[in-house]
């Protein structure tokens, strides 16, 4: 390969870290407890081989140039090297926190230097795997300019370049035949082939005019509402009410007393099976929780999130919109008209506020946080639960003019997980969350003491509702085999308190995210345009049951009633049908007694019915990217 050599050490040493990186990944535990595959070894040679065949494209590329010139190609190999080792750990770092690949939505949507918190707890929370994973970048680059520095520059010979493309070829060729699914090399593929790939899937899914069509007229079925509900085909989701004015202008004309204050509490990372009142021992688990739930509560336990992670639950909760089909519905849509709950209860004459440990900058929320909010009580001091409540119990409390609309997002059951002082230390990963969530139910226990202190707290309509769920051990070993959106991921719950509900009552029909904008506004008795996909669970006659669609990086799962139908739209073979919500016969302690249902086969009307999810869901994808959630100002409105 030449007199210096330079080539063959550098790609060695790129090969040693990847390989040493790729085995480290499989082998270290999760976040989750878990490891982040349940045979590792099954994956392991799928993954290597992605890897070689990538840093042999590397050197292919470095070559070429270097018969241009070898200082140019040297410093080709070495820049590009240490840029794959960065690329290919955070790629590597966020399938353990997330379970997804890198991808451009990434890169957009978040600003990691905003969470100190996060950062902090990755740092020393997280110390082994951080340790490894820094090593690993630190010493290969190191040795990278060492090697390039000693050996110098070359002129690679054009037999070494032909032998390098024939690697390359036959790495990434190969991966299909190694591994075991299409799931599971999907899971193994090379970072920078998943940031391709990625990108030329979200081209790919654009549905020519017919098949939007189709795809409408599925959703209509899907969501199962009145006739004519929908009425403004140009806008499929807007439900325009010619009256609202006159709704607007009844509310705003109330007295105080008869306009309530709203606290809408979003439950980081609520697992719904661990937070399900039908089951033994939740009582105990979260007193606070249900204490309001038994004095003026409606608890709908079977409660979807459309969304994962938590920008995605964010906008399934306060603008009512199930994700992108491709990318992160509040990143993809900066620029849709959209109209939130917090936008119409400020037409009605609320205040809105945000309580938040979490940067605004975190997820680059700035823009939306200025429509929803009037003000975001948002403190880098304020990092626990106990630091949220006294804010929320200090804005509830405050003397104000007009009717409130409080926000909470709390951050103890976020990974890493929260473990306050005093309490022991967990023996297995579901004690660690549940030690966070059993501290995260005291803090709300605080401000709910606060609410019944007064007569307009005990009258302040309070909802809580889980941003998205996480998985358990169990889950996150098998997610290359369960795909996502999966109800390890999306299965979390409502609670529902105000006056003149019947306390203490159980609801067990399917739910989501997207019901709790229009039950609020049936509660305040609002009648409004909006594109809310929900509906009012508590209208008369009772609402009628409808699907819920979950969509994450070309996945997508949909819930109806009982069954959960699980397809991607990028890999026609993937395919799944569950009965979801049944819980373990034997006792399983360490995952909740939950996995996830039963898995049932496919019979030919699922797999069509499966077919036409998929027609809806690329054409939900198409209604975001023309921008037709609703239409612009004017009479039209």
């Amino acid at each position: 390969m030449g007199r210096r050599g330079a080539f063959s050490g550098i790609l060695g040493a790129l090969l040693v870290a990847r390989a040493a990186s790729v085995f480290a990944h499989h082998l270290l535990l999760s976040p989750s407890g878990a490891r982040v595959s349940e045979h590792p070894f099954s994956l392991i040679p799928a993954t290597l081989a992605g890897e070689v065949g990538t840093l042999a494209v590397l050197g292919v590329l470095a070559g070429l140039v270097s018969w241009i010139s070898a200082r140019a190609g040297l410093a080709l190999l070495a820049l590009g090297g240490v840029f794959l080792l960065f690329v290919s750990q955070l790629d590597l770092e966020l399938v353990r926190w997330t379970g997804e690949h890198l991808n451009s939505h990434w890169f957009f949507a978040y600003n990691l230097l905003s969470h100190r918190r996060l950062l902090r707890e990755v740092l020393f929370g997280d110390t082994l795997a951080f340790a490894v994973a820094l090593l690993l970048v630190v010493v290969p680059s190191l040795a990278i300019f060492a090697i390039a520095r000693r050996r110098g520059p070359e002129r690679l010979d054009g037999r070494y370049v032909a032998l390098l493309a024939a690697l390359s070829l036959a790495g990434l060729s190969s991966q299909s035949l190694l591994a075991p699914t299409a799931l599971a090399l999907r899971r193994a593929r090379p970072a920078l082939v998943g940031l391709v790939s990625e990108s030329v899937a979200s081209f790919g899914d654009r549905p020519s005019p017919r098949d939007v069509r189709a795809g409408l007229e599925e959703l209509h079925r899907f969501l199962n509402r009145p006739p004519g509900w929908f009425a403004d085909a140009g806008y499929p989701v807007w439900h325009a009410v010619s009256s609202e004015e006159a709704s607007y202008a009844r509310f705003r004309a109330r007295p105080l007393p008869e306009k309530p204050d709203v606290l809408l509490v979003v439950f980081e990372s609520a697992r719904g099976w661990e937070t399900d009142f039908r089951r033994p021992g939740v009582e105990a688990r979260l007193p606070s929780l249900h204490r309001l739930w038994k004095e003026r509560g409606v608890s709908f336990p079977v409660c979807i999130a459309t969304g994962y992670p938590s920008i995605e639950g964010r906008g399934g909760i306060l603008l009512g919109l199930a994700g992108h089909p491709s990318g992160i519905l509040l990143y993809n849509a900066r620029q849709l008209r959209v109209l939130s709950i917090g936008e119409i209860l400020a037409r009605a004459g609320y205040e809105r506020e945000l309580v938040a440990a979490t940067s605004p900058a975190f997820e680059k929320m700035e823009d939306w946080y200025a429509r929803w909010f009037d003000d975001v009580r948002y403190d880098p001091s304020d990092t626990t639960d106990e630091d949220l409540a006294k804010r929320t119990i200090q804005r509830l409390e405050a003397t104000r003019e007009k009717p409130l609309f409080l926000t909470l997002f709390t951050i103890a059951t976020h990974p890493p997980l929260y473990r306050p002082p005093d309490a022991p230390e967990p023996k297995t990963p579901r004690e660690s969350y549940l030690t966070a969530l059993g501290y995260t139910d005291r803090q709300l226990g605080r401000i709910f003491e606060a609410l019944r202190a007064t007569p307009r707290g005990r009258d302040t309509i309070v909802l809580v509702v889980g941003d998205h769920a996480t998985p358990n051990p169990w889950q996150a070993i098998r997610l290359p085999r369960l795909g996502t959106p999966n109800a390890g991921e999306n299965w979390t719950t409502l609670l529902v308190a105000a006056r003149g509900l019947p306390p203490g009552t159980l609801r067990p029909e399917l739910t989501s995210q997207l019901d709790v904008s229009p039950t609020l506004l049936g509660l305040l008795d609002l009648d409004v345009s909006n594109h809310f996909l929900g509906r009012d669970l508590f209208t008369a006659p009772a609402p009628r049951p409808q699907g819920v669609l979950a969509l994450r990086f070309h996945g997508l799962a949909a819930f109806e009633g009982p069954f959960l139908y699980q397809a991607r739209l990028d890999d026609p073979a993937f395919l799944q049908k569950w009965r979801w919500e049944v819980y373990e016969e034997e006792a399983d302690a360490a995952n909740g007694d939950y996995h996830h249902g039963v898995r049932e086969s496919l019979s030919a009307v699922d797999r069509e019915r499966i077919e036409g999810l998929k027609r809806m869901a690329r054409a939900w994808g198409a209604v975001l990217d023309d921008n037709r959630v609703m239409p612009p100002p004017g009479p039209a409105r």
